[in-house]
């Protein structure tokens, strides 16, 4: 893992059912040198969050996976697990699936929207990182 001079480390947690993009953003993220965890579904990534010891510092999730979505993974973390750990919504849509804005549902939660695939966005994910520098 390589550590930016001046940045200062963080714990991430990339959820999506697409290996190459999961593992694109793994690479991305480490060569900034973070910390990463992946997930292929949300029901892993609770599994992961469900362990007292895992803490992290953002987690960047698709919304569009089999079973239950990014937005239903949020809802889970923050009513279920009780925790505010920074969150990022990655999606290819702009609509949930029963019609709903994902902007709207992510301003209602207070987390960030990113367009799915649009490296112009990647700042945007690094700067959602508390105390961090990029």
């Amino acid at each position: 893992m390589v550590q930016q001079t001046g940045a200062q480390m963080a714990r991430i947690l990339v959820v999506d059912d697409e290996e190459l993009l999961r593992d694109s953003a793994k690479m991305f993220l480490e060569h900034r040198g973070h910390e990463v965890m992946v997930a292929s579904s949300a029901i892993e990534a609770l599994r992961i969050l469900k362990k007292k010891e895992t803490e992290f510092d953002l987690i960047i999730s698709d919304y569009r996976m089999p079973g239950v979505t990014g937005v239903e993974l949020l809802h889970a973390i923050r009513v279920w697990a009780k925790r505010d750990t920074p969150f990022v919504l990655v999606s290819g849509d702009t609509c949930s699936q029963n019609g709903n804005s994902l902007l709207e549902i992510c301003a209602s939660w207070g987390v960030l929207f990113v367009p799915k695939g649009v490296p112009k966005y990647y700042d945007k994910i690094l700067a959602a990182l508390p105390n961090t520098k990029e």
